[in-house]
């Protein structure tokens, strides 16, 4: 008997380790299938390592993602020997305004991806490619107004999706498409009313073209020529969004609500660090109602907020917000309940501020949060407490007799 289950636990464990040994050799195959070729350019310092060594046709694909590891990824010009890729992706690079350097690109063997460049306008130096052998997909960019630089395209082999760029305006750099051998997705670009040119495309897939503006909403609105003719009732000036902000330990959660009358509408969020940053940081271009950023020294940021109608933006709502810190107020008064003013007062935590009273003794100031504060009031002069000369000789004459 005991032979018997010594067998069986041996069989048993071996059926065990097969199962474990199999699944490990699929999970190997299944790694290698999925492992791609690519040269990936991280930061500006790697481009400008790298990007003179790739020269002609180069058999991978070409990514480029500002991850942090160096300096913002600003300049593209040492890619600029670069004839044909096999993918190119360019994902997520806060820095990077436009796609000069690329300007000998001809050839894109896999798929085009331009993804979230919160900056990018300008892509005219992709003027020379000719072929996408893949999809092609251009999203969440705010600033980008325009396609043109794809003027030579005129087949794509995949699909072309476009979607989340609040202020592109014009695709006629498309007009020269004949082909797509795939899907077509046009969403979320409120800015975008002439879709005209894609009813000379001729497409083998799908169409979903949705949340433009009037104008390009659908096919049939395009198919019906509306144009940019049709107009939104909008009313600007001032956006009544409610702003407001939490600020706790150092961290800001900004948060706000969207007008009645627009409640659908496309907005555009955004902050900067008062009287240090010259450039604002984007939020995104959708209608959410909380932001929360975390901050750093007692600083003020401010915080805008502003709504698309008709293809065009409101003015800016704004509201102002002190970073991990105290507002300290108060007044400086005697015994008798008098204020008084004139009295310099100092506030000490991690930061230091002072300030003088005023009329009515009232003080404030605003340092970054510590584990104590403290308040020293000061003020020289009147040593005398309001007793004139004039009033000593009296005093004088009267203890004398």
């Amino acid at each position: 008997m005991e032979n018997t289950n010594t067998i069986l636990n041996f069989f048993f464990r071996f059926s065990e380790f097969r199962k474990l040994l199999i699944l490990f050799t699929c999970l190997f195959f299944l790694l290698n299938a999925l492992q791609v070729n690519a040269v990936i350019l991280n930061s500006q310092e790697e481009i400008d390592l790298i990007g003179p060594t790739l020269i002609g046709n180069i058999d991978e694909s070409l990514i480029i993602h500002d991850d942090n590891s160096g300096s913002p990824i600003t300049n593209l010009q040492p890619l600029s020997n670069v004839l044909e890729v096999e993918q190119l992706q360019v994902i997520l690079n806060p820095a990077l305004e436009s796609l000069e350097g690329l300007n000998s690109l001809q050839t894109i063997n896999g798929g085009l991806h331009l993804h979230t460049n919160s900056i990018l306008n300008d892509i005219t130096a992709l003027s020379n490619l000719t072929t996408i052998n893949d999809v092609v997909v251009i999203s969440n960019h705010p600033m980008l107004e325009s396609l043109e630089g794809l003027n030579g395209l005129q087949t794509i082999s995949g699909g072309i999706q476009i979607y989340g760029n609040s202020v592109l305006d014009d695709i006629t750099a498309l007009s020269n498409l004949i082909l797509i051998d795939g899907y077509l997705t046009f969403f979320n670009n409120p800015s975008l009313c002439n879709c005209e040119v894609v009813l000379d495309f001729q497409i083998n897939q799908s169409t979903f073209i949705n949340n433009n503006s009037l104008g390009c909403n659908s096919l049939s609105e395009i198919e019906a020529g509306l144009g940019c003719e049709i107009e939104e009732d909008c009313s600007f000036g001032f956006p009544n969004l409610g702003l407001g902000f939490w600020n706790l330990d150092g961290v800001i959660d900004f948060y706000w609500q969207p007008p009645v009358d627009f409640p659908e509408a496309t907005y555009q969020i955004r902050y900067k660090i008062k009287d240090c940053d010259e450039n604002w940081t984007v939020f995104d271009e959708y209608p959410d109602i909380s932001y929360v950023i975390n901050t750093k020294d007692c600083l003020v940021y401010q915080f805008q907020v502003r709504y698309m109608c008709g293809g065009e933006w409101s003015d800016w709502a704004e509201i102002e917000a002190y970073s991990n810190c105290e507002t300290v107020r108060g007044r400086i008064k005697k015994e008798s309940g008098d204020y008084i003013s004139f009295v310099d007062v100092t506030v000490s935590g991690f930061t230091t501020c002072e300030t003088v009273t005023s009329n009515f003794g009232k003080y404030e100031c605003t340092v970054e949060n510590s584990d104590g504060i403290s308040i020293t009031p000061s003020r020289d002069g009147d040593d005398l407490c309001g007793v004139s000369t004039f009033d000593m000789v009296l005093m004088y004459k009267h203890i004398l007799g």
